[in-house]
């Protein structure tokens, strides 16, 4: 009975360390889940302020040509 018990035991524990491992593997691909989408974040943020850069440039421009033609009697 003793060598029953004790199995049964074991299997407990190895059933436990395998839960374990599930839920370690589970949050270490969330965590690099979230290391991606981060890093993904940060490529759309640079995209977005240089293209916030370029359109403040084009609307720099413009109103440099609208103020060129209003001097020269265009409008």
């Amino acid at each position: 009975m003793d060598l029953l018990a004790e199995l049964d035991r074991r299997i407990s524990l190895t059933s436990q360390r395998l839960d374990r491992n599930r839920e370690l593997a589970e949050a270490k691909r969330d965590a690099e889940q979230a290391k991606r989408d981060a890093e993904q974040a940060k490529r759309d943020a640079e995209q977005n302020a240089e293209i916030k850069a370029i359109l403040k440039e084009v609307q720099e421009i413009k109103l440099d040509q609208s103020s060129s033609n209003r001097r020269k009697g265009f409008f």
